[in-house]
C-alpha cells in the first residue's frame, strides 16, 4: 500500500470526521483557499449522480430501507478514496491553527 493511501475502513468515527473535514475541504476549495484535485471532484459527481438518479444496484422503491445499503456502500467508497486528499486538508488546518 502506498504512503499516501489510507486504509479503507467501515469505522463511524472515523468516517464522521472523514465526512465533516470533507465537506470542509470541499467549502474551502469553493472559496478558493486550497486546490482541489479533479479526481476528487469527480468522484464526488459520480457519487451524487449515482445517488439523485433512479437507475440503482438495489432501488429504494422495491427494496426500501435496505435500497439505501448500496448508497452507503458509495459514499462510504468515495469518502475512503479521497483519503489522502482529506489528510492533506487537515495539515493544512492544522498548519493554520499554528500559525494564529
Amino acid at each position: 500500500m502506498q504512503d499516501n493511501q489510507k486504509d479503507f475502513t467501515f469505522n463511524p468515527i472515523t468516517l464522521l470526521k472523514d465526512i465533516k473535514d470533507a465537506c470542509g475541504m470541499f467549502w474551502a476549495a469553493l472559496r478558493g483557499k486550497i486546490p482541489m484535485p479533479w479526481h476528487s471532484i469527480i468522484w464526488g459527481v459520480l457519487f451524487l449522480v449515482y445517488f439523485i438518479l433512479p437507475i440503482d444496484l438495489l432501488p429504494e422503491f422495491f427494496f426500501s430501507v435496505f435500497g439505501f445499503g448500496d448508497d452507503l456502500l458509495a459514499f462510504v467508497f468515495v469518502i475512503n478514496k479521497m483519503g489522502p486528499e482529506i489528510e492533506q486538508y487537515r495539515a493544512y488546518k492544522k498548519s493554520l491553527k499554528e500559525k494564529e
